[in-house]
């Protein structure tokens, strides 16, 4: 089974696909730069408040994991869970960068990290 890649994008006259641990890590990317509560279509979506706010209050790093382990249940995807978020040295001090790593809840050994933050996002 394939699932689309975020950004969503064409590759001939066809959208990109990509595997299921790419497209959660890419969605849960999306999520991460979404203020919350912006999008209608679930209002527990965005995240991006949580990262700003964990500047100031790292110790709140459970609730940015709770609220994407909540988001991702909302959106029917069920496969996947985050398991981690670690701060990042950034190369600019007033940009924090975070690795997320998702393991597969049917095989725990199974994960999957990617980076969020950093001057692109």
């Amino acid at each position: 089974m394939s699932f689309l890649a975020f950004p969503l994008r064409l590759e001939g006259a066809f959208l990109k696909r990509t595997g299921e641990p790419e497209a959660v890590l890419q969605l849960i990317g999306l999520m991460a730069r979404t203020p919350s509560g912006s999008w209608p279509g679930c209002r527990t979506f965005g995240v991006r408040d949580l990262f700003e706010g964990m500047r100031l209050r790292p110790e709140r790093l459970s609730n940015v994991t709770d609220s994407i382990n909540t988001t991702l249940t909302d959106l029917g995807i069920t496969n996947f869970r985050l398991a981690a978020i670690t701060k990042e040295p950034g190369e600019h001090a007033d940009v924090d960068v975070y690795s997320l790593t998702i393991v597969d809840t049917a095989d725990p050994g199974r994960k999957y990290s990617t980076v969020v933050g950093g001057r692109s996002a």
